[in-house]
């Protein structure tokens, strides 16, 4: 659980061909367009989740990496659903401790996620 394949498995169990044809206009992926060369599996968010809860507590920062840098827009969605799940945890589990988040950003290069471009510079390291 909670490895690259294992995930990516799991999402392509919810592909709807549908709505892979429908989003690449949505997003206008064509050339010159806002999310050019994004590409589709057509899952729903709702179905994104429903991975993201099940691999999320065994999921590494080098699959979350590995998921960022997909040409697939659901995986990297996945990927960053999975980050927002792992600073919940450690959010909730704080219990006025200071603690470092498990994961930040730090060194990465231009990263397109989704419809909109992200330029993250930070590469994914957990913190102490």
């Amino acid at each position: 659980m909670g490895s690259y394949k294992a995930i990516v498995g799991d999402l392509k169990s919810f592909i709807n061909k549908e709505k892979a044809e429908f989003l690449p206009r949505f997003f206008k992926t064509g050339k010159g367009q806002y999310g050019e060369g994004d590409k589709f599996h057509g899952i729903t968010v709702p179905n994104q989740r429903t991975v993201v809860k099940k691999h999320c507590s065994t999921t590494s920062k080098e699959t979350i990496i590995a998921l960022l840098d997909s040409p697939y827009h659901e995986e990297r969605l996945t990927g960053i659903l999975i980050m927002c799940e792992k600073f919940r945890e450690v959010k909730k589990n704080r219990q006025g401790k200071r603690m470092g988040s498990p994961l930040f950003i730090e060194g990465r290069p231009y990263q397109q996620l989704g419809p909109c471009r992200f330029e993250c510079t930070h590469h994914l390291r957990t913190m102490a």
